[in-house]
């Protein structure tokens, strides 16, 4: 059996960023992307948005094409981006480091400054950081580095997850105004409240797949749909016939809409409010199932929500052991196709990201047959 599938050693992530492991000019690979000049300012908007964009290095016009520096480029971006290796970067004038400037800015003892994160999520124009217990004493001080770094107008202590909705456990350490904000990610506004609804990073790659996966004319059922983002995407990039988009969270339905509107695709998404088991039945192509830790006791409704032919696909989404990935994962989802008459195949397998140690939140592409 072929099955695509890829593996828990991807790319490294430094703070919001996708890294790469590269070694040359003075220890150092530079990479780059060329784009077109008359393109050169929606790429770099879109690149910075999608936190990819290197600003320790000049963008360079070589008159021809435009090089704009990355600090790295998921597999996703390979098609759309051609990624090169910079001979002569060009630096700038202030510190290299992002991580090295908050560390300057910190008005903390010199001491604690080895507890910054070294990590952070970047949402638009929020912050949102994971305190160690030595610097949460000092939050507001902390707080300020970040937002003059990354001119942020909010910054959030990230206190974890909870309920049945997975609402986030904020708390706000430094705030100009509200904490609502527009992220861009992939060509695609997502209005959000951090404090309010999730929105994970880690998943960037698994967002920017799933946007292009469904074929022509496609109905595509999303039964976690959050505040889109997979249907959202999907309705933006693929040639998907109708997206609808199941929420029961009433907060994260109304960013829905509202995501809905920014991106322009109300004639091909429909947000349903309510429990996604009263959701229509037989009418999709492709069923996506993205509620962690398991959605393992809504299989069944995902089957039923499936048309009746041998092209059908369900996504599905589990904190797993990594000793169980995909086959637990995969049996999972074939024994509840295993109505008269219906089989399935696994098709691909991804590692998401990692949960907890060797627990991992991955994926299956299930053909329903």
């Amino acid at each position: 059996m072929s099955i695509n599938a890829v593996g828990p050693n991807g790319p490294r992530r430094y703070g919001a960023t996708v890294m790469t492991e590269h070694h040359s000019h003075d220890g150092e690979t530079y990479h780059a992307v060329h784009v077109k000049r008359e393109e050169a300012e929606e790429r770099r908007k879109e690149l910075q948005g999608l936190g990819l964009l290197d600003s320790s290095r000049k963008i360079v016009d070589t008159g021809e094409v435009v090089e704009i520096p990355v600090i790295g480029l998921p597999k996703a971006l390979h098609d759309k981006y051609q990624l090169i290796v910079q001979d002569k970067p060009q630096f700038r004038q202030e510190d290299l480091d992002p991580y090295q400037r908050i560390v300057d800015r910190a008005k903390i003892e010199k001491d604690l400054k080895p507890f910054l994160p070294k990590k952070w999520e970047l949402l638009g124009e929020v912050v949102v950081l994971k305190l160690p217990k030595e610097l949460v004493p000092h939050g507001e001080a902390v707080a300020l580095a970040y937002a003059e770094e990354f001119k942020a107008k909010a910054v959030l202590r990230d206190l974890g997850i909870e309920g049945e909705f997975r609402e986030p456990k904020m708390e706000v350490l430094y705030a100009k105004g509200t904490t609502e904000t527009v992220h861009t990610e992939n060509k695609v506004k997502f209005a959000l409240d951090p404090m309010k609804v999730m929105f994970s990073s880690g998943n960037i790659d698994e967002r920017i797949r799933m946007a292009t996966v469904p074929k022509e004319n496609e109905t595509v059922v999303d039964m976690f749909a959050g505040i889109g983002y997979f249907s959202v995407p999907i309705a933006v990039h693929s040639k998907a016939a109708k997206v609808i988009a199941c929420e029961k969270n009433p907060v994260a339905h109304a960013f829905l809409e509202k995501n809905i509107e920014l991106n322009n695709v109300q004639a091909k998404v429909q947000a349903l409010l309510g429990d996604n088991r009263e959701a229509p039945e037989r009418i999709a192509d492709r069923v996506i199932m993205g509620y962690l830790p398991s959605p393992r006791e809504f299989l069944q409704k995902a089957i039923k929500i499936l048309k009746r032919n041998k092209d059908c696909v369900i996504h599905y989404h589990e904190n797993a052991p990594e000793n169980e990935i995909p086959w637990a994962l995969y049996s999972r989802v074939a024994g509840a196709a295993g109505e008269p008459g219906r089989g399935a195949k696994l098709l691909s397998y991804r590692w998401i990201k990692s949960y907890k140690p060797r627990i991992w939140h991955a994926v299956v592409d299930v053909k329903i047959l």
